[in-house]
């Protein structure tokens, strides 16, 4: 632990070795060694080396985030889809809360965002299908004529996985919202002599970040509207207008007085905010 915290060049290493071993670090018995990814996860030197080939670090991250919470799924057999089940023991006892908060430091960094919305689909698409699957969570069919129930512990979880996910949004809307930016907080002199301890190939341009253009965003949007299509219910759609350039796209309407309803659409959400995203990019 000494050695993380003060040497320089022994925590770079580490830390390129500790995000490729991560699958096997993510039971109970490893937790206390987990509980160290902090101290290299935020640091702005080394974040750019670890988001690139071949660590890879989004895409460890948002795979075991993903192949986690595969096992809270459940089918939602009016809507004919499968969404996240809150008493499921993966997302009640917390299970994913170091893999998904690992993954939120790396995103505190401008770098490892705009990496994922820009360099790394496959860690966005895994990051989308968990998004995904937290549509409709704790569904429950409304109780007509009764008084409302009282908070569940379920319901409270979901609100737990959903504001996690919430903040992972925000850092993402901070790196597309600035278009202007040119560079990383961590394009300082001292970045590149740490980046070389992970890898020698790298410069100090490798860890620039190039301007968020109108394509890049409206790829993202496309993105999500492609994976809001897969959550249609067969009989509850709305053809409506989403982008500037008048294309319409098929969006799911929900009838809350028929059928089970839930109190977590984070994908919609997403989709609300990039889509203004977008079209501030079209004004300009």
């Amino acid at each position: 632990i000494y050695l993380i915290r003060a040497d320089q060049s022994f925590k770079a290493n580490f830390a390129v070795s500790f995000v490729k071993l991560y699958t096997n670090f993510t039971s109970s018995r490893y937790q206390k060694l987990l509980s160290l990814s902090v101290q290299f996860l935020t640091v702005p030197t080394i974040v750019p080396a670890l988001v690139k080939e071949p660590v890879s670090a989004l895409r460890v991250f948002t795979t075991n985030i993903k192949q986690l919470l595969n096992g809270a799924l459940v089918e939602v057999e009016e809507l004919k889809i499968k969404s996240l089940s809150c008493d499921k023991r993966e997302i009640a006892e917390n299970m994913y809360y170091r893999p998904i908060y690992d993954f939120k430091y790396l995103l505190s960094n401008k770098f490892a965002a705009h990496f994922l919305l820009t360099e790394d689909p496959e860690a966005f698409e895994n990051l989308l299908t968990v998004v995904s699957w937290a549509e409709n969570m704790d569904s429950q069919t409304l109780a007509h004529s009764e008084h409302v129930s009282y908070e569940s512990r379920s319901w409270i979880q979901g609100v737990e996985l959903e504001f996690i996910l919430f903040k992972i949004f925000r850092d993402l809307f901070k790196v597309l919202e600035e278009p202007s930016s040119s560079s990383s907080s961590s394009s300082s002199s001292s970045s590149s002599s740490l980046a070389v301890q992970v890898d020698e190939t790298m410069t100090p341009k490798d860890q620039e970040i190039s301007p968020i253009t109108r394509e890049v965003v409206y790829n993202v949007l496309e993105r999500i509207m492609a994976k809001l299509s897969t959550r249609l219910h067969p009989s509850l759609t709305l053809w409506m207008k989403v982008l500037p350039d008048g294309s319409k796209h098929k969006l799911p309407v929900f009838d809350l007085s028929d059928g089970p309803s839930s109190n977590f659409f984070p994908l919609h959400r997403l989709f609300s905010f990039i889509t203004a995203i977008a079209h501030s990019f079209h004004e300009t």
